[in-house]
């Protein structure tokens, strides 16, 4: 019982207890997410793109065709 008890406090001092200001730890997480993006999309943009690049060149828009006789 005695166990419970403590348990039971801890887990109230726990959720009752004042919340800390977590302002730069919000700025430092926004910016590694923003940074692991960029990283993403740069190593993808470096695997991708000659590929892309030659499937674009390989499509015709129509304003080079040949004229119908």
């Amino acid at each position: 019982m005695n166990k419970l008890n403590f348990v039971m406090a801890y887990a109230m001092a726990t959720l009752v207890a004042p919340k800390r200001e977590e302002k730069g730890a919000t700025i430092v997480e926004y910016a590694l997410v923003i940074g692991l993006i960029s990283l993403v999309l740069l190593v993808s943009w470096a695997a991708l793109g000659p590929k892309i690049s030659s499937m674009v060149d390989g499509i015709n828009f129509g304003g080079s065709a040949p004229a119908a006789t």
